[in-house]
């Protein structure tokens, strides 16, 4: 399973391989509550995945760690209804707006220094702002844009040394944004964000 999620990082499995330790221990939500909730996610039933998402959302505090990753999954559930042709661009970024100004954790993801779909990389060659192209599971229609400015800053070197590493972030929604007409996508920006890289 780990060697499968390495090759489709954008999948929610290997976000929750570290779950037990990632998520504070006064959360609510078990295994079997996540085990629900990936399993939408996985199989691309956006309108399951996110209505469990948001479900569960309002169950728990808003600042637990859990409420963050469960931000992320709405947001990537409801780009999947957006790319269907469920939703309209208004639609979509109304269900999303109120994240704004909260925090989320993302899955995880291959850091490259070229680009490439559903990969961390460097914009404009500046590792001071980084971005993801996620898309869907075959990687034929983009999702969202993300733009990461992390809280520490890496050298150029530093950042290109971790070139194949993996790589997950936390950090606060400052922007969120439709764009796109025909292929409608999010834009989206995390500032002060957490870096975990392994």
């Amino acid at each position: 399973m780990y060697i499968y999620c390495m090759k489709k990082p954008y999948l929610f499995i290997l976000l929750f391989l570290m779950i037990s330790t990632s998520l504070s221990a006064q959360s609510v939500l078990t295994k079997e509550n996540w085990d629900e909730i990936i399993k939408p996610l996985e199989a691309e039933q956006w309108q399951d995945a996110q209505t469990l998402t948001r479900q569960y959302l309002g169950k728990i505090d808003k600042d637990e760690d859990a409420a963050a990753i469960l931000r992320y999954m709405n947001i990537y559930s409801t780009a999947g209804l957006l790319n269907d042709g469920k939703l309209t661009k208004k639609q979509a970024l109304a269900l999303i707006a109120p994240f704004k100004g909260q925090s989320i954790i993302s899955s995880w993801f291959p850091i490259k220094n070229k680009y490439g779909l559903n990969t961390v990389q460097m914009v404009n060659d500046k590792p001071d702002t980084l971005m993801i192209t996620a898309t869907n599971r075959q990687g034929t229609n983009i999702f969202a844009f993300i733009y990461v400015k992390p809280e520490t800053l890496y050298s150029l070197t530093e950042w290109t040394g971790f070139d194949g590493k993996n790589c997950r972030f936390g950090g606060t929604i400052s922007f969120l944004d439709v764009e796109g007409e025909m292929l409608p996508r999010f834009r989206i920006r995390v500032d002060n964000a957490k870096l975990q890289i392994e």
